[in-house]
């Protein structure tokens, strides 16, 4: 028996006394509280928030439609450097063939 768990002790002492009661403590403290004005702050901090996000949204949508014109012209760029490097690969067998054709006369 002496090694059987027992049972926690507990404080058996009275909680401290408030010198206010809950209830007298919010109603000192409510009578300082200009509810009008945390309101209208809320309200600001909301309509500000609101107008920074849609600022923000117009800037990704811009972002967006630049990087659609650069691709457009990535696209074109590349295709014309296609273009191009067939061209000088046609100029070069056009040359060799010049080059044979001499030797050969």
């Amino acid at each position: 028996m002496g090694n059987e768990p027992g049972l926690p002790s507990f404080d058996l002492e009275p909680l401290p006394k408030l010198l206010l009661s809950m209830e007298e403590l919010f109603l000192a403290y409510a009578e300082d509280i200009d509810f009008v004005a945390v309101w209208r702050q809320k309200k600001e901090a909301f309509g500000e928030m609101y107008m920074t996000i849609a600022r923000e949204d117009k800037k990704v949508a811009l972002a967006r439609r630049q990087m659609e014109v650069v691709k457009a012209a990535t696209v074109e760029a590349h295709a014309t450097i296609r273009k191009k490097n067939a061209l000088q690969l046609k100029t070069n067998r056009f040359e060799r063939e010049l080059k044979e054709t001499k030797k050969k006369n």
